[in-house]
């Protein structure tokens, strides 16, 4: 008797690719682009083994190993490609909790902004309208 398997709905979340990298670079998958243009990526669990990479621009939409046969859209292979072009680090840097920024307009706070670039570009954004006698400045919180 035949049995049928299961397309997967599994969603592409930061912490599935973390994991998914970390399983290629322990398993030591490696990615490769041919002189074809096609991407392969060695398997996991077995070395005589590779898998075919469909990509697209710098997107790997699909992947011919067990994990993208049955619909899901990440897999170890696909984690390792994304970390060989730059666009998955093994590591990324945690969000920085740092205060806001302010901006303060004749000592009146105006607006807040995530970061200290932004809230520059509203200073100079004031500042090219304010007359000259307004107080622009820009702290952080």
């Amino acid at each position: 008797m035949a049995t049928t398997m299961q397309r997967t709905n599994r969603a592409a979340t930061p912490a599935r690719w973390q994991a998914a990298l970390t399983r290629a670079m322990e398993a030591g998958v490696q990615v490769r682009q041919l002189t074809s243009g096609a991407w392969i990526a060695t398997s996991a669990t077995d070395p005589t083994a590779a898998y075919e990479l469909g990509v697209t621009g710098d997107v790997a939409h699909d992947c011919t190993c067990k994990a993208g046969a049955f619909g899901d859209p990440v897999c170890c292979h696909r984690a390792a490609y994304y970390h060989l072009v730059g666009l998955l680090d093994r590591d990324p840097e945690p969000p920085n909790p740092a205060a806001p920024v302010l901006v303060i307009i004749d000592g009146a706070r105006y607006a807040t902004r995530s970061t200290r670039e932004e809230a520059d570009a509203v200073a100079a954004s004031i500042r090219r309208w304010a007359s000259t006698s307004t107080h622009v400045a820009v702290l952080a919180a």
